[in-house]
């Protein structure tokens, strides 16, 4: 202790001291005596308002000014309390301890001799108290509660203890969604006996309120109930509806009657049907808003460890929904075309069954984020506010809009939102005005929070968002309507003796998604962040664009599947044909491309309008992202159960249908009727026009083929030249044949060789036969040429057809006059053709008859 002394009193000079500043406790009793005395005044927002000295330094002599906070702070000194605390506590339950275990004469937890005593049991006991005593950092900061509606604990509640049941409860309700929703066209083309267009119709409809229900339950989610209890409720709601439909489908009485290839149900059995498929519509509609942001729930914003954790669970959570996909759409379509519907049906209800076990298995671990109250009255109170106070100019210093001085925000559930420069016509609603207040309270349809009007803001954000994601919506819903109907009329054989259902084959796009969603994560985004830089490789809305793209190439491929479909019938005539020779494994592609797609657009929605929501509106923005699905489905309602007579109703129904019909033959004819008078006009005006344009190209083309017919008169002129040498050649082997004749004749041999009586010679005859051989050489080469001449100008007419052809936009005018000039040519050059062969002909049988 001695030599700590001296050290310190041999820095002296070296120190820097702080002036005493007066007494703390008096300055500390002062603040809290003027408070008391002031508790009726209210504290401005603004903390310029506060007073404060004008001086530079502090009315504390040997302090410095601080500047205005809104929490408490604490001097060093008084965390060294907690120490002596401590060991006060410690004293005060060894006594107890002591007292307590000794009472019955024992030798107690801590004797003398510890070997006889349970000093382990006093460790214990410091742990619980340990864990019964947590800190401020062992609890959530979003606002979020345990089933007991007590501040979340972090180590006992959420994160990825509870995320597994969520999961499991997630799988088993995607597994019986899609085992009863894959098939459902094909049920209602077999048992309910509609036609393919009004099963395609009922069906689209049917999955566009299970799209349209979410809104109803994402609104009592965030309003009332909490998204825990709206699962719960739902689930049972969707339960009942499963078990009614199994019993449709395998309950005498319930379930229509079959003979051979055809099914006849009455209107109650359809009604059955229908109620329980539309049951399970609001059922769904109370799950699909909430189970993700449920899950996302489980993760503390403010914890950067849960935060990060979060991003990965919108990854399982899809997997979760693929994996229940994938036994729907292979195992039980296969049930369900091979075993039977009752089978078929059941598997799915009891699936939702396990899947509300899931659930409620993990209600302990669970963060409930508590309701807020209606966010419709809020958003309402916004444009209310706004409206009342349009001539009102919003202040360009935000400070000055209206919000509650306290750190949490007066909406339950949720974090107050700081101010954006967006949208400023709602930040009136902000602006406080004298009419606000109505009896010393905020009328909140007049004067709103900050936290309010940004509420407004976000959801407004998100509509351009969300309307781009209708298109997909439409693409993705193909698969269970189009994509199926094109899969019944191809070639559904595995082997000789195995056939696959059309349904089944939406295998492969859960398989594409299972493939893509690693490679996107474990691929994809390293690669994108070496160009975007963005940790996350592309941004939430980049990512759902490369989807939107993704999904027009699976709509090519399945039309071109389609052109070369009907290609395939046309050629082989395979129009009467139920199955087409043509595999069914040919729309893999088109599933493959739609699954990559989902990677990239429905996780990226997902993400998107939970970081964008409002924390008191995410199962509503949840409910608004689904709702694209709902938009893409035909507007038509389902078509109403018959009534009365059947046989009646569907003759009534075929009338109807043939007068449809023929209304529309009539409508067609005048139409067309009425395009091809136009068309009549329109042709002889252009006709006029091309008459004109014609004239002037024929002149230039006449010149031009003038030139033609002299280079090839010239040819002619050197081919008459060779032919009239070859004539001389001719006229001198025949003098010289006849002078031969002569010889033999006055030796008395030419007829005795040839075993014939000696004739006289005919010369008149020989000159006439020499003189035809030269006519038929001259209209052999004029025939030549001519045609030549015909042939040139063919190719001019050919060079002009196309030039009208290419142009833009098309001269189907010059094309058409061109045309017939060709046509004309054309025959000239067979006509030419068949005279030049004729002459030769001739020439050849005189050339005989010489010889002869």
């Amino acid at each position: 202790m001695a030599i700590a002394v001296v050290s310190f009193f041999s820095g002296t000079k070296l120190y820097r001291n702080q002036k005493p500043g007066g007494s703390p406790l008096t300055r500390i009793f002062q603040v809290i005596v003027a408070s008391f005395r002031k508790f009726k005044v209210k504290v401005p927002r603004d903390g310029s308002v506060l007073f404060e000295t004008g001086d530079e330094e502090s009315a504390v002599q040997g302090s410095r000014k601080l500047d205005h906070t809104e929490q408490l702070s604490l001097c060093s000194a008084l965390s060294l309390i907690t120490t002596a605390l401590g060991n006060y506590l410690s004293t005060l339950l060894v006594n107890i301890v002591t007292d307590m275990s000794t009472r019955h004469g024992g030798p107690g937890w801590i004797p003398d001799n510890l070997n006889c005593g349970h000093l382990h049991y006093f460790f214990w006991l410091l742990a619980v108290l340990r864990e019964e005593m947590e800190s401020d950092d062992d609890y959530t900061k979003d606002g979020t509660v345990d089933i007991y509606k007590k501040p979340a604990n972090k180590k006992k509640t959420g994160t990825w203890k509870a995320c597994p049941f969520i999961l499991g409860d997630e799988g088993c309700e995607r597994l019986a969604y899609y085992g009863m929703s894959t098939n459902l066209v094909n049920y209602m083309k077999q048992r309910l006996n509609l036609s393919t267009a009004a099963s395609a119709r009922s069906v689209t409809n049917w999955q566009g309120t299970c799209y349209v229900t979410p809104l109803i339950g994402a609104f009592l989610a965030d309003a009332y109930l909490g998204r825990y209890w709206t699962i719960a409720s739902f689930s049972l709601l969707y339960i009942f509806g499963m078990t009614l439909l199994t019993m449709s489908a395998s309950v005498s009485g319930l379930k229509p009657s079959c003979n051979n290839d055809s099914c006849h149900p009455t209107s109650s059995q359809k009604t059955a049907f229908f109620v329980s498929i539309y049951l399970i519509a609001f059922g769904t509609g109370g799950i699909k808003p909430c189970v993700s942001s449920f899950g996302a729930d489980q993760f503390d914003d403010n914890d950067e460890t849960e935060k990060k954790k979060k991003s990965s669970f919108f990854n399982w959570f899809y997997l979760s929904i693929n994996v229940g996909a994938l036994i729907a759409s292979s195992v039980l379509v296969w049930i369900q075309m091979n075993v039977g519907w009752g089978w078929g049906l059941g598997v799915p209800a009891v699936a939702m069954a396990i899947a509300l076990v899931f659930f409620f298995s993990g209600t302990r671990l669970y963060r409930l984020q508590p309701p807020a109250g209606s966010p419709l009255t809020r958003i309402l109170q916004v444009f209310v506010a706004s409206i009342r106070k349009y001539n009102v100019k919003p202040p360009c210093d935000e400070s000055l809009l209206y919000e509650t001085a306290d750190v949490e925000s007066i909406i339950k559930g949720g974090r107050k939102l700081e101010h954006s420069e967006e949208f400023r016509f709602f930040d009136k609603a902000a602006v406080e005005i004298g009419s606000d207040k109505v009896n010393g309270s905020v009328n909140p349809w007049r004067l709103c929070t900050v936290t309010q009007v940004e509420e407004v803001k976000s959801i407004i954000r998100l509509l351009p968002v969300w309307a781009t994601g209708i298109v997909f919506s439409c693409v993705y819903s193909q698969m269970s309507t189009m994509f199926v109907l094109q899969g019944n009329q191809m070639d559904q054989h595995i082997g000789p003796h195995f056939t696959i259902p059309s349904a089944c084959l939406s295998i492969f796009d859960t398989l594409s998604v299972i493939f893509w969603a690693p490679i996107y994560d474990l691929a994809i985004i390293p690669l994108a962040w070496k160009f975007t830089g963005h940790e996350r490789g592309f941004t939430q809305l980049q990512r759902m664009g490369i989807g939107l793209v993704i999904s027009v190439f699976a709509m090519i491929a399945a039309g071109v599947l389609e052109v070369f479909r009907l290609d395939f019938i046309r050629r082989n005539d395979y129009y009467d044909l139920k199955i087409v020779p043509m595999s069914i494994f040919w729309q893999v592609p088109q599933y493959f491309l739609i699954g990559c797609a989902e990677v990239f657009t429905f996780i990226g929605q997902l993400e998107f309008f939970y970081d964008q929501a409002p924390d008191a509106m995410r199962s509503l923005c949840s409910a608004l992202c689904l709702t694209t699905t709902a938009l893409d489905s035909d507007s038509d309602a389902p078509p109403p159960p018959p009534q009365g007579d059947t046989r009646q109703q569907e003759l009534l129904a075929k009338i109807a249908q043939l007068q449809t019909q023929k209304v529309r033959l009539t409508d067609y004819l005048d139409e067309r009727s009425a395009y091809l008078s136009q068309f009549a006009e329109d042709a002889n005006t252009e006709m006029d026009q091309i008459g004109e344009n014609a004239l002037k190209e024929l002149d230039e083309a006449g010149a031009r083929i003038m030139e033609n017919i002299q280079s090839r008169m010239q040819a002619f002129e050197e081919s008459v030249e060779l032919n009239k040498q070859e004539f001389e050649e001719n006229e001198k082997k025949l003098a010289d044949f006849e002078g031969q004749i002569e010889e033999e004749r006055n030796e008395g041999l030419f007829f005795k060789n040839l075993g014939q009586k000696q004739q006289p010679v005919d010369k008149a005859k020989a000159k006439e036969e020499t003189e035809k051989i030269k006519q038929l050489n001259k209209e052999i080469a004029e025939s030549k040429t001519r045609r030549n001449i015909y042939l040139a100008l063919m190719g001019l007419v050919v060079v002009g057809i196309t030039n009208a052809l290419i142009s833009s936009p098309s001269d189907w005018g010059k094309s058409a006059v061109f045309g017939a000039i060709l046509v004309g040519l054309i025959s000239q050059v067979i006509y030419e053709q068949k005279v030049l062969s004729e002459t030769e002909r001739k020439q050849q049988q005189t050339s005989e008859e010489e010889k002869k």
